[in-house]
């Protein structure tokens, strides 16, 4: 015999048909903007194909996101019929703004972007006090709002690139060779109450590198695809089916203090033998200094501690048989590296970013060269390997970008603007 059930069940428990038809219009006009975003000038016919809502949908829909100033009409398009010629709708720029900045060693850059993610404007600044960061921050960002006169409710979102593991989950830095923070730091939290309800996220920032990559630089075409950003040290982000990989915490892609040599130095995260200590920049100017003071001969002598890559890549250019070694030991330790993840995740391509660029195509060759050797079952053209062709500015370009499509995916967090 059944049992009547001794508590009662809420009828809060179950979403009346008002909610879920207002979660269902959310969804529907994150969908369409969205879209917009993706493909810069679309029309209402061919958002209502490409999403199977109907056109009456599609319409009302958009007439929402025109009258909440987030997308505008742009001229006439290419009619595919004899009929009118489509009326195109774009994402508008001034419809909101988003801040992104990089966090260096002793200073960091913020830039404001607008909603298409043009480039508003910004700069550097010197860090004196890391304790002072999330003040130093603010304050800047409020200079850069009141400096091209606009509103401080058309700022949506804060999103900083860091050279460090981050841990997702509670939006801190859990550790960086970088930079010289506490663990316990709170800069984050310091943040929150200052700006609210408004989206403030951390990231890795060789991962915001990739993000840019792929949406403006040479990756366009990879899905999959590992960046490797080798500065003071050696940082990667993940880009898999073209979201940004962290694992269940925000610790994925940190390639950087993969062990290659168990008996190698002791790195600044207590291990030994990382990838960034045994082929990092600074690893390599500390072997061709040590063959220098031990007398090897080279070209390099005069010139290695005033403007060293530029003079690196001259003496390697020319044979220098010094250069060469070291320069043939790093592609080598480097490669070794990016062997042991393309066996775990297979991607399309790997980027290069980073100050190595500037050792030039001939390192890249070697690089490429190396990469092959330990991949002979891979053909050259499943797998690229490419120097990035973006600018300082990548790491605040990505940020800016995953925060656009965060934000595309959910309105909602828009709502400070749209009742301004």
């Amino acid at each position: 015999m059944l049992k009547r059930p001794t508590s009662k069940i809420s009828a809060a428990a179950f979403p009346d048909h008002s909610t879920n038809l207002l979660l269902v219009k959310q969804s529907n006009l994150s969908l369409l903007f969205t879209l917009i975003q993706k493909y810069e000038r679309i029309s209402r016919a061919q958002l209502a194909e490409m999403t199977q809502l109907s056109p009456t949908t599609v319409s009302t829909l958009t007439d929402e996101l025109l009258s909440k100033r987030l997308i505008r009409e742009t001229g006439a398009g290419v009619s595919e019929t004899r009929g009118r010629k489509p009326i195109m709708l774009e994402i508008r720029p001034d419809g909101g703004y988003v801040a992104a900045a990089e966090w260096m060693n002793d200073r960091f850059s913020l830039f404001l972007y607008d909603l298409q993610g043009n480039e508003v404007g910004g700069g550097e600044s010197i860090i004196k006090d890391y304790t002072q960061i999330a003040d130093l921050l603010s304050r800047r960002l409020d200079e850069l709002v009141a400096e091209y006169g606009l509103s401080a409710a058309k700022l949506v979102g804060l999103c900083i690139g860091i050279p460090g593991l981050i841990d997702f989950e509670h939006q801190r830095v859990i550790q960086s060779t970088v930079l010289a923070i506490e663990r316990d730091n709170n800069f984050y939290e310091q943040l929150q109450v200052r700006y609210g309800a408004m989206p403030i996220m951390l990231g890795n920032q060789s991962s915001f590198y990739a993000y840019a990559e792929q949406a403006y630089g040479a990756a366009k075409a990879y899905k999959d695809m590992i960046f490797i950003d080798s500065n003071v040290g050696i940082g990667a982000g993940f880009l898999l089916d073209g979201k940004i990989f962290t694992g269940s915490r925000g610790l994925g892609g940190e390639i950087g203090h993969m062990t290659i040599d168990r008996h190698g130095p002791r790195c600044k995260c207590g291990n030994r033998g990382c990838l960034e200590l045994m082929a990092g920049l600074p690893a390599i100017l500390n072997k061709l200094q040590f063959a220098i003071l031990s007398g090897r001969a080279t070209s390099l002598q005069p010139q290695l501690e005033t403007n060293p890559i530029p003079a690196i890549r001259s003496a390697f250019e020319q044979g220098d048989l010094l250069v060469v070694e070291v320069l043939d030991e790093m592609a080598r330790d480097l490669a070794f590296g990016i062997t042991n993840v393309v066996h775990l995740i297979n991607p399309e391509a790997v980027m290069i970013g980073g100050r190595i660029t500037q050792l030039g195509d001939a390192f890249l060759r070697l690089l490429q060269d190396a990469v092959a050797e330990k991949l002979p079952h891979i053909p050259p053209d499943k797998l690229a390997v490419r120097y990035s062709e973006l600018q300082e500015d990548a790491v605040t370009r990505g940020a800016s970008r995953y925060l656009l499509d965060q934000i595309g995916s959910n309105l909602s967090v828009l709502h400070h603007v749209w009742s301004e």
